[in-house]
């Protein structure tokens, strides 16, 4: 069954009838048993949901056959995009099913409408060839491990052979551009960050060095992150903002003003009777970037507890893919809003968290001055972080995206109304 809080949503989509279905993963399982009844699935679960209301949604799902655990998504179009239907029914049958009554694509991993090169990158044999043309070198004897697939967006492994170890990534034709872009540009800087080994524009796959060590996410859920290393990562991203950012693209202040609007929209959408507290929310934070003067720094545009590397005492930071030139402010604030999420659903102690931002920010401090709003930012990114609780299927997305708001609210009261 749905969760109790997507009954609602359910009933107000009418313009997708497949959402109900989607977020039932007994419905999904049934369907997915009869549309490959060879694979014998035995159970399903929903790990991850990519919805666009009124227009689309995606999920991403895990099952259970007598072999072991099976990767696979479904899609939920509105009944009369026949395009999107039309065009998934190309695909091989026993990979991808297309359920027009119930307005579903049923696709079986490894197929990926987006990650056209998926099968080969993951087939032995055909990937000694692509790997020919990304490094230079077949690497027949090659394993891989997945480690990160987000449909008809990414696929991220580890390449392991007999002397070295390599990171692959696989985008969506847009993304890889992005992404390539901002690796040959990084190649230029001097930074602790896995170096570019090769690509395939055909294939859209990017090489790089395999990095050794730990993410900070998982030192903190050993309770083995410490001051000292806290402050090596303030540092080490304030050499990161002081490095020459010409050859990253620009990010206005119209980019952070138009994405509230959207997740104003969104949020709103999700839980309607968050909306005068969410568009006062949005609107104030709106104006206060319209007001700020534009920066030209280098920025990491994703950068929290997962983009750290810690290997004894390096430290590295990995997927600069977003990476562009404008405001520091916008790393600090989303690494501070992604420890506040953590510290409210249980995943950081309020301990950890204490000892952590001080001492990131000090490291920061001894190599360059904290730039200005750090608070708006942070405010911002937990508006941006809020949707995440009904992506994740978090059975109390509803009260916890409420709670974060609260918290964005309470940034903004303290840091500009207070203060003011």
């Amino acid at each position: 069954m749905p969760l109790p809080t997507d009954l609602e949503l359910i009933r107000r989509d009418t313009e997708l009838p497949g959402l109900g279905l989607l977020l039932d993963a007994e419905v999904m399982l049934a369907h997915f048993q009869k549309a490959f009844p060879e694979r014998g699935y035995s159970d399903l679960q929903i790990l991850y949901v990519r919805y666009k209301p009124q227009t689309s949604c995606l999920v991403r799902l895990e099952l259970e056959t007598s072999g072991g655990l099976e990767q696979a998504y479904a899609s939920a179009y509105q009944t009369d995009n026949h395009d999107k239907f039309s065009k998934a029914e190309l695909a091989p049958e026993q990979l991808c099913k297309v359920l027009r009554a119930e307005g579903l694509v049923l696709q079986r991993f490894p197929y990926d409408r987006n990650l056209k090169h998926l099968a080969e990158l993951l087939d032995p044999l055909m990937r000694s060839g692509l790997l020919k043309k990304a490094l230079g070198q077949a690497m027949g004897d090659s394993q891989l491990k997945p480690l990160v697939y987000k449909p008809e967006r990414r696929f991220v492994a580890k390449l392991e052979t007999k002397s070295t170890s390599f990171a692959l990534k696989q985008y969506s034709s847009q993304s890889f551009d992005q992404a390539l872009a901002s690796a040959k540009a990084l190649e230029a800087l001097d930074l602790p960050i896995a170096k570019l080994q090769g690509s395939s524009e055909k294939h859209k796959l990017i090489a790089f060095d395999w990095l050794n060590g730990k993410t900070l996410r998982e030192l903190f859920l050993e309770n083995q992150a410490c001051p000292d290393t806290l402050y090596s990562l303030g540092q080490t991203l304030a050499k990161v903002h002081m490095q020459d950012a010409s050859s990253f693209p620009s990010r206005s202040r119209t980019f952070e003003k138009e994405r509230l609007i959207a997740l104003n929209h969104y949020v709103g959408w999700l839980l309607p009777n968050l909306g005068s507290q969410l568009s006062q929310l949005t609107s104030f934070l709106s104006k206060e970037f319209s007001r700020a003067a534009p920066c030209h720094n280098l920025v990491h545009g994703d950068f929290y507890d997962k983009q750290v590397l810690v290997n004894e005492d390096e430290i590295s930071l990995i997927d600069f893919d977003d990476a562009y030139r404008g405001d520091p402010a916008h790393d600090i604030g989303l690494f501070t809003a992604h420890l506040e999420r953590n510290l409210l659903i249980g995943r950081l102690s309020e301990r950890q968290c204490k000892m952590s931002l001080p001492a990131f920010l000090e490291g920061y401090k001894s190599l360059r001055p904290l730039p200005e709003r750090i608070d708006l930012y942070t405010a911002a990114e937990l508006i941006g972080l809020a949707p995440h609780f009904f992506r994740n299927r978090e059975p109390d997305w509803a009260q916890q995206t409420e709670d974060l708001l609260a918290r964005a609210s309470e940034i903004v009261v303290e840091s500009y109304v207070v203060s003011a």
